[in-house]
């Protein structure tokens, strides 16, 4: 068997973990894996825990080239190639090939896909080369954003009165994180027009008078995010 099936096989299909929860192994006894699995035994731990600490959904590790060598929540990209048309649309597949596009560029820089739906939640991507002693790079780390850790971030009432919401605007001007309230505005839902938005965009701050979300005159503050999420205010 290819080194593929062998990894799918290892992982997923003789995984003695639930569905969901394929991340509970650590090192398989497949025939053959010691060399993937000696290192999966080191790195995995480390992954996991990265990623149950700070809320993202997962972890991939992808080469140059766009093979998925690894992948914390082991699910469909794991072992799969991101430049076949199975997974070249996707979400992750978007971020890898903006990244490549880029090219020497996107070293030092993150590189985000838009938002959508991925397994069936929304989520987005953001990615960064790992380069070798000449920066070159020799491949790609991706992790993917869950909204439901943005929302609780953006959500958290502490100033914000009785009537005050705060949303997360990516590039695309939709909204990355839902209302605080009931019958708000969801994720992916438009920001709608505005010259805040389009400062904010621009990478400008400031306060204005605008119509809010719920079409009241509202007093709005904004300001663009930073480098960890390009584009994004």
């Amino acid at each position: 068997a290819d080194a593929r099936s062998r990894m799918i096989d290892a992982f997923i299909t003789n995984n003695p973990n639930p569905p969901g929860r394929l991340d509970r192994l650590v090192e398989p006894k497949d025939a053959g894996m010691w060399a993937y699995g000696g290192a999966h035994k080191a790195f995995h731990p480390l992954a996991r825990g990265f990623v149950e600490t700070y809320g993202y959904q997962d972890l991939y590790l992808v080469s140059a080239s766009g093979q998925v060598v690894y992948s914390v929540k082991k699910n469909a990209a794991f072992a799969g190639d991101l430049t076949d048309e199975k997974l070249a649309d996707t979400l992750l597949g978007q971020a890898y090939r903006r990244a490549v596009a880029m090219g020497a560029n996107a070293i030092g820089r993150t590189v985000a896909s838009d938002f959508g739906l991925y397994a069936g939640e929304v989520s987005g991507f953001i990615l960064q080369p790992v380069v070798d002693s000449r920066r070159a790079v020799q491949g790609y780390v991706a992790l993917r954003v869950n909204t439901d850790e943005l929302a609780a971030v953006a959500n958290d009432p502490t100033g914000l009165g009785e009537t005050g919401d705060v949303f997360i605007v990516g590039e695309d001007r939709t909204f990355r994180n839902a209302s605080r309230f009931d019958g708000g505005a969801q994720a992916l839902d438009a920001a709608g027009p505005g010259d805040h938005v389009d400062a904010m965009l621009a990478g400008e701050t400031g306060v204005t008078i605008a119509t809010g979300q719920d079409g009241e005159r509202s007093g709005i503050a904004y300001s663009p995010l930073g480098a960890g999420a390009p584009a994004w205010g």
